[in-house]
């Protein structure tokens, strides 16, 4: 660990020496197998998990606003449950996103082909039966209202 010099916080220094740390020794979540990949292509990754997060939350917000729509607005009962399945994808493409992440890191480090992305195949289809349960429900609650 260095000193800190008049010019450098202390606190600069401190957080330098454990990222050397952290860099010497890597988690063990880490994929430790290969040789390290081209940074560009590690901080390409690191996007498309940052992509997956971003996706994630705002799947678990809406899931929230829709869930907790029935309190504030007095939505009919339906509605309200639309929100737990939107929770319940953006948990889900949390998940999905950190496990390709350490795929896609491993697959680099090692040379090995990379598999086939599985929440781009089932998110549509997931979006698509929430929609159409939606439709459904609406169309129900339309006509079955009294005139």
């Amino acid at each position: 660990m260095r000193v800190a010099t008049r010019a450098e916080p202390p606190c600069a220094t401190v957080f330098v020496g454990q990222y050397d740390q952290v860099r010497k020794h890597p988690p063990d979540w880490w994929p430790a197998e290969g040789q390290e990949p081209d940074p560009r292509w590690s901080l390409a990754n690191e996007r498309t998990v940052l992509a997956y997060g971003r996706t994630a939350l705002a799947f678990v917000v809406a899931g929230l606003a829709v869930a907790g729509s029935r309190r504030i607005a007095d939505t009919p009962w339906w509605l309200a449950m639309l929100g737990i399945p939107l929770l319940l994808i953006g948990g889900g493409v949390a998940l999905a996103g950190s496990r390709r992440f350490l795929e896609a890191q491993r697959a680099m480090r090692t040379g090995e082909p990379l598999g086939p992305p599985v929440v781009a195949a089932l998110l549509p289809v997931l979006i698509a039966v929430i929609a159409a349960v939606g439709c459904v429900l609406a169309i129900v609650a339309v006509f079955a209202a009294p005139a």
